[in-house]
């Protein structure tokens, strides 16, 4: 396993925050197991000034088509998007040299 990897290995990588906070927010929702995030969970494993960035990065998110969201009993829940996941797959596995345009 690439040493980004891991939520940790992401926020180690030499880029900026907000793409840190995007490559983070895509690999919860598109790499880990079940389907789709809650909310709460796309803040867990980042410190204070990552955390500030999650609602700008799933606003881009959203509007690059990448996640969708949804509600269950009053949860936000953020869903992949079906038919991005190669180009996901694509941006998270070499981050820093994606020319992909929801990356600074």
């Amino acid at each position: 396993m690439r040493a980004w990897g891991t939520i940790k290995g992401i926020l180690a990588l030499k880029t900026t925050p907000m793409n840190k906070v995007l490559l983070t927010i895509l690999k919860k929702v598109y790499a880990q197991r079940g389907t789709g995030r809650k909310e709460s969970a796309l803040f867990r494993g980042l410190d204070a000034k990552h955390r500030e960035l999650v609602p700008d990065a799933v606003q881009r998110l959203a509007g690059a088509g990448l996640i969708t969201s949804a509600r269950s009993g009053g949860t936000r829940i953020y869903l992949p998007v079906r038919g991005m996941a190669g180009r996901v797959r694509r941006i998270l596995q070499v981050p820093q040299s994606s020319a992909d345009s929801i990356l600074d």
